[in-house]
């Protein structure tokens, strides 16, 4: 047994079928693509990416596009030193903050 602890049974069950038992129960449902996740979210992430190729994530410091803020971001910390992050779901920028002090909006940096 792992020492995993959550606020609720819901949490904990989620943990257990995604770690433990591997279950990914939302699959893509393109032709030919063997991607499945655990959320749906990450399965419609992956369909907005991959197969629906959008990028509507804009890099305040250049023309760069991504699909997502976790993309983005590691585009920021390659080309830009990691200045002015993007944070929360819509994708917020903050001028100046680099990956240290960024670290407490988003709860991890990429």
């Amino acid at each position: 047994m792992c020492e995993y602890r959550a606020s609720s049974k819901s949490l904990v069950n989620r943990h257990v079928r995604a770690i433990h038992l591997r279950e990914k129960p939302f699959s893509c449902p393109h032709d030919g693509c063997s991607y499945a996740s655990v959320e749906l979210k990450n399965l419609r992430v992956h369909i907005n990416s991959v197969h629906l190729k959008r990028r509507d994530v804009a890099c305040p410091h250049c023309s760069y596009r991504a699909a997502n803020v976790s993309i983005m971001n590691g585009h920021i910390q390659r080309r830009h030193g990691g200045v002015g992050l993007l944070t929360g779901k819509g994708g917020h920028y903050i001028p100046g903050v680099g990956a240290n002090k960024q670290k407490s909006a988003t709860g991890h940096v990429q």
